[in-house]
């Protein structure tokens, strides 16, 4: 065990020393830290907007969303009818899906939305309630705010990334002793 603690160590402590001659190397030829910032935010908007056009349908087809017709549910299609006028918007799609618990939500925006509802809500809300719902799903629509959550996730998730990489280093080095140091103390 302490022989395998030690070529951890031998392992890990080279690694992160080429990942930060790496860093190094990538600082150097680096642009200036506006540029740099507007790049990542570049980056990460392009990638929530891709992510936005393309992530709909991947999502609703790992939820295994189906479109409700509007023979199964004539009376609830009637309402949605009544406060698409009243609300101004156009009549997006209704899907309905088996979701771990009672719930929905709308993707998309007012032009070509999906509001997808789980199965269950049918059996524990009244019409009047399900209108409600509706509603306040067509206005999440109307905000655009599918859109809007998915651009400020990934840009979070484009500067998470970065950071990740700045402190590769620094992660590698002290995985790589804390692995070695269990080995050696015999409790991998």
């Amino acid at each position: 065990m302490a022989l395998v603690g030690c070529l951890l160590l031998l392992w890990s402590l080279p690694l992160a020393a080429i990942s930060y001659w790496a860093l190094s190397v990538l600082r150097a030829s680096a642009p200036d830290p506006g540029t740099t910032l507007l790049v990542v935010i570049g980056v990460g908007l392009v990638g929530g907007y891709l992510s936005y056009r393309y992530g709909t349908t991947q999502l609703l087809s790992r939820l295994e969303a189906v479109e409700l017709p509007r023979s199964h549910a004539p009376r609830f299609y009637h309402r949605l009818d009544d406060l698409e006028s009243r609300m101004g918007v156009d009549s997006p799609t209704v899907a309905i899906a088996r979701l771990p618990m009672p719930n929905a939500f709308a993707l998309g925006s007012r032009r070509g939305g999906v509001i997808v509802l789980d199965r269950s809500l049918f059996g524990l809300l009244s019409l009047d309630e399900l209108e409600a719902l509706v509603a306040h799903e067509f206005a999440h629509l109307e905000r655009y705010d599918a859109f809007v959550q998915t651009l400020a996730y990934s840009v979070f998730r484009t500067i998470a990334g970065l950071a990740v990489l700045l402190l590769s280093p620094l992660l590698v080095a002290i995985m790589g002793v804390a692995r070695a140091v269990a080995w050696l103390r015999g409790d991998p």
